[in-house]
C-alpha cells in the first residue's frame, strides 16, 4: 500500500514539476541574427541523434546570445525545421525562449516561438 502512496506522490510531483518549471523559465528575447548553423545528428551505438539548429544573435545592448532549435515534446514542439526556416541572417525577431545555457555540457536556451520584428 504504501509503495502506491510513493508512486502517487511521486507521480504528482513530476506533473507539477512539468507545469512549474516553463512558466517560470520562458522568456522573450529581442535580438538580430548573425549566423544560423546546422548540427547534423549521427548514429552513436544504433541510436540516431537528432540534427540541432544554432542561431547566433546579438540584442539590442550588442550581447551575444546562443539559441537552439530543437523538437521538444514537453512544450508540443515539432516543427524546429520549419521555424529554422524561416529565420534569416540580418533579420530582428523576438524569441520566445526556455532553458538555459550551460558552457560545460553545451547546453543553449531552446526557441519555443520566433516572430518577426517588423522595424
Amino acid at each position: 500500500m504504501k509503495k502506491y502512496l510513493y508512486i502517487g506522490i511521486g507521480v504528482i510531483a513530476f506533473i507539477f514539476f512539468c507545469w512549474l518549471f516553463p512558466k517560470v523559465n520562458r522568456r522573450t528575447i529581442t535580438a538580430t541574427v548573425n549566423k544560423t548553423e546546422r548540427i547534423r545528428g549521427s548514429v552513436q551505438n544504433g541510436k540516431q541523434k537528432l540534427d540541432k539548429y544554432l542561431i547566433y544573435t546579438l540584442d539590442k545592448n550588442d550581447r551575444p546570445h546562443t539559441f537552439e532549435n530543437t523538437d521538444t515534446w514537453i512544450w508540443f514542439k515539432f516543427n524546429s525545421s520549419d521555424v529554422y526556416a524561416k529565420i534569416q541572417d540580418g533579420e530582428t525577431y523576438d524569441f520566445s525562449i526556455v532553458g538555459f545555457r550551460i558552457p560545460i555540457l553545451s547546453m543553449y536556451p531552446n526557441i519555443i516561438k520566433v516572430e518577426k520584428v517588423n522595424q
